[in-house]
């Protein structure tokens, strides 16, 4: 496989992995925020802020599924393609 192809489907996949890192780092803060929010009891005000968190901190999780989904779609294509290659050497 070209150096460049074979950058390209690492950087694919390595970006995915990137994105996951930042993803679950953002699950961790609100989560600890959503705790903060438990703690302080209940109002309305804390109640809305606390579903919204919630709610988001669902979207990011089904981002995680997704792009766990993309990266791993992207190791495969790199295999194939490399698989390929080498198909094609030994003629």
């Amino acid at each position: 496989m070209p150096p460049k192809e074979q950058k390209a489907y690492l950087c694919d996949e390595s970006c995915y992995n990137e994105r996951i890192e930042e993803v679950k780092i953002r699950i961790e803060e609100r989560h600890e925020i959503i705790k903060e929010l438990r703690r302080m009891g209940s109002d309305v005000v804390f109640d809305e802020c606390l579903a919204d968190l919630k709610e988001a901190e669902h979207r990011d999780l089904d981002e995680i599924g997704w792009l766990i989904k993309r990266s791993y779609a992207a190791s495969l294509r790199a295999a194939e393609k490399g698989r390929t290659v080498k198909r094609l050497r030994r003629f």
